[in-house]
């Protein structure tokens, strides 16, 4: 109904969805996720790597290899799937 009684608004609206959309995909869940990664990294570097810490820097990089894994599914996911609704 909106679409067709408003075809200019509801291109500009569904470009601006689209554009807020990609920022999250490819900036803001990114940096959610590796910035808390990379601070435990760089507290583990500065506390010089403690013997007693290895099985949580095993967690970590267990949890980074997941991350990274869950980050570029998504993004070839949300690529695909844009393509698909163009």
């Amino acid at each position: 109904m909106w679409r067709q009684r408003h075809p200019e608004q509801w291109l500009r609206n569904r470009q601006r969805a689209r554009l807020k959309a990609d920022w999250a995909v490819y900036f803001w869940i990114p940096l959610i996720n590796i910035v808390p990664i990379t601070a435990c990294y760089i507290v583990f570097w500065l506390a010089r790597w403690p013997e007693s810490w290895r099985p949580k820097l095993q967690q970590l990089h267990r949890l980074t290899a997941l991350t990274v894994i869950f980050m570029i599914g998504m993004m070839i996911w949300y690529r695909w799937k844009g393509r698909k609704d163009s």
